[in-house]
C-alpha cells in the first residue's frame, strides 16, 4: 500500500481534528461519499462538511457524490483524498460493492491516494464489516460482511469509548480477530505496514481477552502486512 488510510472514531470534526488536519494536508482534489447516511439526509452532506471544514480553518474544494449511480470507477483517478463518512455500514458497503467501486478504492490507495474513513467509513476499510452486526445491531452486515480489505488484519470498532471493555472482548472473541478500538476523539494513520495513533485519545487493540493501549504517537504493529 503506497497511499494512506486515516481512520477516525466517529466524533465531531473538532474531536477528530488531528485526523482531519493530517488527511486534508496538502490535498487538491477531494471526493466525499456520504451515502452511508439515510437517504433523506444525504442532501445535507455538503453543508455539514463545509461547516465542519470551516470550523477547522481547512480550505479545500470537495466534490460530493450523492450516489455512485452515474459514476465510473475510473473517475477516482486523480483524486487525492476519498472522504467516506458515517451512517449505516452495511448500506455503505452494499452500495460500493454493487457499483463495483471496491477495486477502484483499493487501486486508489495502492497508487498513493488517501482514504479517510469516519465511523462507517472506518469500518468499511477492514476485511470484514461483521463487527457492526454486534456493535450496531446492523443485521444486514451478516448477509454480506465484505469490507474493502485495506486493513486486513484488524476489525475497526469506532465509537469505542462508548462501549464497555467487556463487550469489546466478547466481540473480538466472537469474530475471531482483534479489534482496533478507536475513540470518538481520535484516530490512526496507516501507511505501508505502519499504523500511528494520531490522538488526542488513546487507541486500544483488543484481541480476545487481551487489551493493549497505544498513546498518540505510538505505532501499532500490523502483523501480516
Amino acid at each position: 500500500m503506497n497511499g494512506s488510510l486515516y481512520l477516525a472514531g466517529g466524533g465531531s470534526a473538532r474531536q477528530e481534528q488531528r485526523v482531519w488536519r493530517a488527511a486534508f494536508r496538502g490535498v487538491q482534489r477531494v471526493v466525499h461519499w456520504p451515502f452511508a447516511l439515510p437517504d433523506d439526509r444525504i442532501g445535507g452532506a455538503p453543508q455539514w462538511l463545509r461547516t465542519s471544514l470551516a470550523e477547522l480553518d481547512i480550505e479545500v474544494r470537495v466534490d460530493v457524490w450523492f450516489s455512485l449511480d452515474g459514476h465510473r470507477p475510473a473517475e477516482l483517478a486523480g483524486t487525492d483524498l476519498l472522504f467516506v463518512s458515517g451512517g449505516t455500514t452495511s448500506k455503505l458497503a452494499r452500495h460500493v460493492h454493487r457499483h463495483g467501486f471496491d477495486r477502484a478504492v483499493r487501486d486508489h490507495v495502492a497508487a498513493g491516494g488517501r482514504y479517510y474513513g469516519g465511523s462507517a467509513g472506518a469500518v468499511l476499510a477492514g476485511e470484514s464489516i461483521a463487527i457492526v452486526a454486534l456493535a450496531d445491531d446492523d443485521a444486514d452486515a451478516t448477509t454480506d460482511d465484505r469490507g474493502l480489505g485495506l486493513l486486513p488484519t484488524l476489525a475497526v470498532l469506532p465509537h469505542a469509548d462508548t462501549v464497555g471493555v467487556e463487550r469489546q472482548h466478547a466481540w473480538s472473541t466472537a469474530l475471531g480477530r482483534p479489534l482496533l478500538a478507536v475513540p470518538e476523539a481520535g484516530g490512526v494513520h496507516v501507511t505501508g505496514t505502519t499504523c500511528t495513533v494520531l490522538g488526542p485519545d488513546p487507541v486500544h487493540v483488543v484481541d480476545g481477552a487481551g487489551r493493549v493501549t497505544y498513546l498518540p504517537g505510538d505505532r501499532i504493529p500490523l502483523d501480516g502486512q
